[in-house]
């Protein structure tokens, strides 16, 4: 069946690349021949066990060259594989190829179109693990989140996409963007399959299929009704007309359903501060991550990372200071969301300020500010497709989704 699987995964990387343009880096898979070694040497055993995952490029596996999205030498780069990796090997997954990501993980795009309409954009950072698994490339894929990069993808290529909390998958391995505030998620068609990638990623989960926990006790679910909190104020007025309609027509039917209970909630009235509080402390950690990089190889780097290190090197004097400041914000707003959840079960969003993917450009992959609290709280947050726009440019739909 493994086997059967990675025939048709790989006629499918074949006939659907030009499409893609590219999910996988070097818009291929893994060798045929590899993976079949691979599978026959592999006893069947683990949760994963005949999965193939896409990694992002900005996790090292051994092995493997990790360029990050960029033009750097893989030596530049090289580091000890990233802990998820090897957790994703030892559950029996199947590593079938590095994903597309921005450059460095910040805002410039790679190659990837939106497989739902190539005219438009799959999000970013982690461009091609969402639309390698909205194309049916993968069964799942690594991402990582610094301002929306698992979520908003998720939304744009209609696959469900999960953001664990802060800490509880260990995020070492990775060509950091902010060591501080990266995060790793992931992507699946179904959200009961992010439950089968958790159970192996993350640390402490208890997933059912498998009634098995790392340590403590099982969380509970809630009962009917849940109660969903639609995180009204400042957050919900950067939504446009669209996404905003879109998302009330969402609030309307769950409201109507027994299952549920909505309750509207103003939070975030400090967003703006929020914003460049996370904004800046990513910026300065990320200076200091390629200040050797970025000496010894200036001229590889495009011109908007480029102006981005040389900006975030102008906080460098701060640093020290912005750590402390970032930390004592990032725990100051999760102790102010807990405390707002005291009568609901889950905060409730759009997946995007914009709705619908903008169309495809080098410039933009779309805005995280929809994303942008809920990293900065390092609460979990989880993407689900909740219907389709129509009017891309090809003529066809787009999908949407809720946070």
């Amino acid at each position: 069946m493994a086997r059967q699987r990675l025939a048709e995964l790989l006629s499918a990387s074949r006939t659907r690349a030009a499409m893609l343009m590219h999910a996988f880096v070097d818009n291929r898979a893994r060798e045929a021949e590899d993976l079949h070694a691979e599978l026959a040497a592999a006893p069947p055993s683990g949760a994963l066990h005949g999965l193939f995952a896409g990694v992002k490029d900005i996790l090292r596996i051994d092995g493997q060259d990790c360029l990050a999205g960029s033009a750097l030498p893989a030596s530049a780069l090289r580091g000890p594989e990233a802990s998820a990796v090897t957790l994703l090997k030892q559950a029996g997954a199947t590593i079938l190829a590095r994903t597309v990501t921005a450059e460095f993980a910040h805002r410039r795009p790679g190659p990837t179109r939106n497989p739902w309409d190539a005219g438009h954009t799959p999000g970013g950072s982690s461009s091609g693990s969402a639309a390698a698994v909205a194309a049916g490339l993968v069964d799942f894929s690594i991402g990582t989140q610094t301002n929306g990069s698992i979520i908003r993808p998720a939304a744009f290529c209609g696959v469900a996409g999960f953001k664990p909390s802060h800490g509880r998958v260990r995020n070492d391995g990775l060509v950091f963007f902010s060591p501080s505030i990266d995060q790793l998620g992931f992507f699946a068609r179904e959200v009961a399959d992010l439950e089968l990638v958790a159970s192996v990623l993350v640390d402490g989960w208890c997933e059912r299929t498998y009634k098995s926990c790392r340590e403590g006790d099982c969380a509970k679910v809630p009962s009917p009704p849940v109660v969903l909190g639609v995180a009204d104020g400042p957050l919900m007025e950067l939504a446009c007309d669209e996404a905003r309609s879109a998302f009330e027509h969402s609030v309307q039917a769950l409201g109507e359903s027994p299952s549920f209970t909505v309750r509207r909630v103003s939070v975030l009235d400090d967003l703006a501060a929020v914003a460049r509080r996370h904004v800046e402390l990513a910026g300065a950690e990320m200076a200091a991550v390629h200040s050797d990089w970025f000496e010894a190889h200036a001229c590889l780097y495009s011109e908007v990372m480029a102006e981005a290190v040389v900006g975030g090197k102008a906080l460098a004097p701060r640093l020290d200071v912005l750590q402390a400041e970032g930390a004592a914000s990032m725990l100051g707003l999760r102790t102010r969301l807990h405390a707002e959840m005291h009568s609901i079960d889950y905060w409730l969003t759009p997946g995007s300020v914009e709705g619908a993917a903008p169309q495809w450009s080098l410039g933009t992959t779309g805005d995280p500010a929809m994303a942008r609290p809920w990293t900065h709280a390092g609460l979990p947050a989880l993407a689900i497709p909740s219907g389709q726009f129509s009017g891309g440019v090809s003529g066809g739909a787009l999908p949407h989704a809720l946070q």
